[in-house]
């Protein structure tokens, strides 16, 4: 399968990030995965538009799709943050506006309830 240049380094960026934070070894259990997409403001939104929007009242329904995003996620982290993405038995992803667009990952341990926040 074709991965594209810009999708190569968003992936290799999520990798740099989840270094910066993985445990001491890959987790290797189940797991429990909530991931938050914030993505930009249109700039064609008005005041009031804007306001909805950073108050999740307007959500972005548009492409990328939200299991595009997570799959960039998951290529991004497996080896680093858990050995195998398999072992993610739960998943809860959301998509929202913001002024300052980010990705947000809670990784939870099913068995300890251990956290990682990247």
């Amino acid at each position: 399968m074709y991965d594209s240049k810009r999708s190569k380094d968003n992936k290799a960026f999520i990798a740099s990030c989840a270094v910066q934070v993985k445990p001491k070894a890959p987790l290797d259990c189940d797991l429990e995965v909530e991931i938050i997409f914030y993505r930009e403001l249109l700039k064609s939104f008005s005041k009031k538009k804007i306001e909805q929007a950073l108050a999740g009242q307007i959500r972005p329904s548009t492409k990328p799709d939200i299991d595009n995003y997570v799959k960039a996620v998951f290529d991004g982290i497996n080896g680093i943050i858990w050995k195998d993405d398999a072992r993610v038995v739960d998943l809860k992803t959301s998509k929202y506006y913001s002024d300052r667009s980010r990705t947000e990952v809670i990784v939870r341990t099913l068995d300890s309830q251990q956290e990682t926040f990247f």
